[in-house]
């Protein structure tokens, strides 16, 4: 069955071209505005950032004719400080860290339990923030009771 055109849909069709270059110059003096923007905050920003960076970075010698930027010197420190701080916790929390990957501290009835056949699976969906395995919290049992009890 051929196809027939009226004249409106005609005229659109020859249209498209126009509307599609007019369109290309419109994103091209919004890119413009954009970028002129961009110059003006990264112009404003330079001096702040160069500042920054030549306290940040400065170079701190070492024995032997190495230097360490201040920034690898200060995150060591403070590592170093917290570390004796909380008493080695990342060390002395291992073995709790395991047993709650592997389900010790978990059973099935606990409110907004992902609902899965190991605890090592519900650790990227916990992780991630979602409620269930298939990524719908308003499906999850918890959200289910929350709806019911008011």
């Amino acid at each position: 069955m051929p196809m027939v055109l009226s004249t409106t849909s005609f005229a659109a069709t020859a249209a498209l071209p126009a509307v599609s270059a007019l369109a290309a110059a419109d994103e091209g003096a919004e890119s413009a505005w954009i970028a002129n923007i961009e110059q003006v905050i990264n112009s404003g920003f330079q001096p702040v950032s160069e500042w920054a960076a030549k306290i940040i970075f400065v170079p701190i010698p070492l024995p032997g004719g190495n230097e360490i930027p201040f920034v690898l010197v200060w995150l060591i420190g403070w590592a170093v400080f917290i570390t004796f701080y909380f008493g080695f916790i990342q060390f002395r929390g291992l073995k709790v860290a395991y047993e709650v990957l592997r389900g010790r501290y978990s059973s099935p009835n606990d409110p907004g339990e992902i609902t899965t056949s190991r605890p090592s699976r519900r650790l990227s969906p916990a992780l991630s923030g979602s409620a269930t395995s298939r990524g719908s919290p308003s499906r999850s049992p918890s959200a289910a009771r929350a709806r019911r009890s008011g």
